[in-house]
């Protein structure tokens, strides 16, 4: 019985330390993909476009911006705290 107490224990640090490795992972790319949406949205050829659709479109790229650099600072200040 203290075998497996012990090999539980052993066992939950490294997945501890799995589960942050992929969150830190899956919030840099969400960020970077965000990120790289927000400039995305500009390269699309907007001939003929509405001016409330420029409106929307800035919104649209300010909005996944302020989303993509909070996930990557998020995930820094994961990386950092160790």
């Amino acid at each position: 019985m203290k075998e497996k107490i012990q090999f539980a224990n052993s066992l939950f640090p490294s997945l501890r330390v799995l589960l942050s490795s992929l969150l830190t992972l899956i919030l840099t790319c969400s960020g970077l993909l965000l990120s790289g949406l927000a400039v995305g949205v500009w390269i699309i050829p907007d001939r003929g476009m509405l001016p409330m659709l420029t409106l929307m479109n800035l919104a649209l790229s300010v909005l996944l911006l302020i989303i993509g650099l909070c996930c990557l600072a998020f995930a820094y200040h994961r990386l950092r705290a160790g």
